[in-house]
């Protein structure tokens, strides 16, 4: 009888063991969550200001790409008024102009 109450006794030491270490597993697993978890955060921050510094980019790439198409509207009017042809490569770069305008606004957020 002696000899099952050491076994029963190793045996409850053995468990209050795992218990314990499986407490640790599971702290351990919770501070592994907070620090991915804050990691992404800063991350996500850091991204945060990057697109906004690319959003101003691209407002000041769509202003100077209007300004370009304000240009190639007074130069058609004023070959109009002359009744002149303008060359198909001034032609051909604002419709550039335009697709850029357009791809521009469509990444702006």
């Amino acid at each position: 009888m002696e000899r099952l109450n050491k076994i029963f006794a190793e045996w409850a030491k053995d468990d209050k063991k795992t218990e314990l270490a499986s407490e640790k597993v599971e702290l351990s697993i919770k501070g592994d969550f907070d620090s991915a978890f804050a990691a992404g955060f800063r991350f996500m921050q850091q991204a945060e200001k990057e697109i906004k510094e690319v959003n101003k980019t691209y407002l000041a790439a769509q202003r100077e790409f209007e300004n370009v198409e304000g240009a190639y509207n007074k130069f058609q009017k004023a070959a109009k008024d002359l009744g002149i042809d303008i060359p198909k490569e001034y032609v051909s770069k604002n419709k550039d102009v335009k697709s850029y305008i357009k791809e521009i606004k469509s990444k702006i957020k």
